[in-house]
């Protein structure tokens, strides 16, 4: 629910500069989740106050990704994930890839694959709005994939963000070849190498920029562009998209709090994601 209705109200209407690095206003961001959490849908298109504030939408979507006990790319694959694009080959990248998403929770998966196609279409208007596959790939990486010896912070731990946003952009990049589902090996297609540099070093410039940029927003007042003030963790929900662990064990997640809003019930595995089953990839949202 929350990511078919944030998606479509973007693609229609939140072409626009800097969308999903701008922060949105912090009481339009907590009427959007209030109104989820009530099991209901916010009628985007005609509230003037959220029309006028396209990025506290953009805003709230971030927010539900991160806030899950384990991250959409889940603590069990991340290594998977980081192995696949340290591939020298654009084809050993590409069926790694493929290999790894296809072992996420099907729940994950059809999350992960519904994503992607927006962030893709999202990223094909870079010219107009100034986030190219690569920013967006900086802005969401760390919503979507974590590990969680690098939650600790330190010098790892950036570095470890650069290579997540690696990662998101690669996904994002060849989304078709790694969701095609007509296209099996996702090998066939004439794919440019050039068209995504696997590059493990961002430059630290452009990553403190949008970082910084961003912290900045959430932290001065404006009408349309930037939060009034930072949204705290006892505000934030906690939605859940969670299978049972993996047999192994390792990297458990973190247990979700006993109170689940219907926020979380309407997120769980066999509610919120129907809808994305019915959607095909390959068709505009």
């Amino acid at each position: 629910m929350v990511l078919k209705c944030c998606s479509e109200f973007i693609e229609s209407h939140g072409i626009v500069d800097g969308i999903y690095r701008l922060s949105g206003v912090t009481s339009n961001i907590q009427k959007l989740r209030h109104t989820f959490d009530e099991d209901r849908i916010p009628d985007l298109y005609t509230d003037d106050t959220i029309v006028q504030d396209i990025h506290s939408v953009a805003s709230l979507l971030k927010m539900y990704f991160r806030e899950l006990p384990n991250p959409l790319c889940t603590y069990q694959l991340y290594h998977s994930f980081v192995g696949a694009v340290q591939q020298s080959k654009l084809q050993d990248q590409l069926t790694q890839m493929r290999e790894t998403v296809e072992k996420l929770p099907p729940p994950h998966y059809r999350t992960l694959e519904y994503l992607i196609g927006h962030l893709s279409r999202v990223a094909a208007h870079g010219d107009k709005t100034g986030m190219t596959a690569r920013n967006v790939a900086i802005v969401w990486a760390p919503n979507l994939l974590r590990c969680k010896e690098l939650e600790y912070g330190g010098v790892a731990a950036l570095q470890g963000v650069g290579v997540q946003a690696v990662v998101t952009e690669f996904l994002v990049v060849y989304y078709a070849a790694i969701f095609d589902k007509k296209n099996p090996r996702g090998l066939s297609m004439s794919l440019d190498l050039s068209e995504l540099q696997v590059n493990f070093e961002l430059e630290e410039s452009e990553m403190r920029l949008f970082s910084d940029e961003e912290n900045s927003q959430m932290c001065t007042s404006s009408p349309l562009s930037t939060q009034e003030k930072t949204v705290t963790k006892k505000d934030k929900c906690q939605p859940k998209l969670q299978l049972p662990r993996e047999e192994d064990g390792k990297d458990e997640a973190p247990s979700p709090s006993k109170r689940r809003s219907c926020l979380e019930e309407r997120l769980s595995d066999n509610c919120d994601l129907r809808y994305i089953d019915s959607a095909s990839p390959d068709q505009g949202i």
